[in-house]
């Protein structure tokens, strides 16, 4: 058992630690057991925490211990910039998606070093936009040349296989794909841009097809060169913030590139053109895409009204999300691999193989336990599902 002993921490640091974990004063009194004017006192140096309340708080902090004893606070890139609302309804980042978004950057830092050990370049291998650009225009483009036609996209057995076809799509270009789970009214998206690689996280927690949108939504905010975190989701407004016009142009994007404009006469002369619910169901099917963008490509055509948009929004965000989507019952290995990717896996076991990490960094990086990294090589060489 831990000796109850007094350890010197910097104020700047342990203020640095609570407030990036999402604590506040009162909650961490309570947590270590003393009054919030005594944890005050902590904070300002003129007390200490004991060798146990560390361990205490780095457990709740979800830091090391080592966290605490560090000269200065570490210098963390800012959050994401907050796409998800408009600016009067925006709050504060719970704790687990702070988590979330300290894990993500933790994956982009090692990928970063694994493609680095590899030379493998960590440029994005895009063409930059802005928002003077076309967004149908450029997803029309960028989708004919990816080679993938409506014909293969339909001959895809489900939507967990066009998932992975078009997430080894943003591999390709270099941009790092990640799904981890985090609160789905917090967030179904964000990216990383101002560090390289270029990173792309979608929500576990989310609805398959629905992640499938909101991988190409995240696309368009990586060639806006935009760190962001979103819900991508349709407004009605006709409010003109760049908040707005941002997401109105990421969505336009992500609609165009997974739907290109030949569904246009099939969902016109569909014999379910007069019931909404049943047409959705069926396109999403079929096509194994989103709701979401089924509803921006036929607004976009002039098939649906707004009032019939308002009302099928409202819906969803009644029932939010289907449940079962975050990845319950899953394997370890398959975690790994639904997290992480192929790619990733890939790379970190040719890492291992060419002796630039050892087999615990290899462990830590698929988090997986030991028992489990001679099945991952054997069936990953072999070209299996994990």
């Amino acid at each position: 058992m831990s000796k109850s002993f007094e350890v010197n921490v910097k104020p700047s640091v342990l203020q640095w630690l609570r407030a990036s974990s999402g604590w506040t004063p009162d909650e961490v009194s309570t947590k270590i057991g003393v009054q919030e004017t005594t944890y005050q006192d902590i904070e300002r140096g003129e007390r200490k925490l004991t060798f146990k309340q560390i361990e205490v708080l780095a457990k709740a902090f979800r830091r090391p211990v080592a966290a605490f004893l560090l000269p200065a606070p570490s210098q963390e890139p800012s959050l994401p910039e907050d796409f998800r609302l408009i600016p009067s309804e925006k709050k504060e980042f719970s704790r687990k998606m702070r988590r979330v978004f300290r894990r993500a950057r933790w994956l982009q830092e090692l990928s970063g070093e694994l493609m680095g050990n590899l030379n493998l370049n960590i440029e994005p291998n895009i063409a930059k936009a802005s928002l003077s650009a076309n967004p149908v225009e450029l997803a029309s483009s960028e989708r004919l040349d990816s080679g993938i036609t409506l014909e293969i996209q339909m001959k895809w057995k489900n939507s967990y296989e066009a998932f992975a076809a078009w997430r080894d799509y943003l591999e390709k270009k270099n941009i790092r794909t990640f799904q981890i789970s985090m609160p789905i009214d917090e967030a179904r998206g964000f990216t990383l841009t101002d560090k390289k690689p270029h990173l792309v996280v979608v929500n576990t927690a989310d609805d398959i097809n629905a992640r499938i949108f909101t991988l190409f939504h995240e696309y368009g905010h990586i060639l806006l060169s935009e760190t962001s975190v979103c819900i991508p989701e349709f407004e009605l407004s006709k409010d003109s913030t760049n908040i707005r016009l941002v997401e109105s142009w990421c969505n336009r994007f992500a609609a165009e590139f997974i739907l290109p404009k030949e569904i246009k006469q099939s969902l016109a002369n569909d014999e379910n053109r007069g019931n909404l619910g049943k047409l959705l169901n069926k396109y999403s099917s079929h096509l194994k895409v989103s709701k979401y963008a089924l509803l921006v490509k036929m607004r976009e055509f002039g098939l649906v009204k707004d009032a019939e948009l308002t009302d099928f929004v409202k819906k969803v965000r009644i029932a939010n999300v289907k449940k079962g989507g975050s990845g319950r019952g899953l394997t370890q290995l398959q975690r790994c691999k639904q997290e992480r990717g192929e790619n990733y896996v890939s790379m970190v076991l040719e890492n291992l193989d060419r002796g630039f990490i050892n087999t615990r960094d290899a462990l830590d990086y698929l988090s997986i336990r030991m028992k489990y990294l001679d099945s991952l090589r054997s069936r990953q060489r072999g070209g299996k599902n994990v």
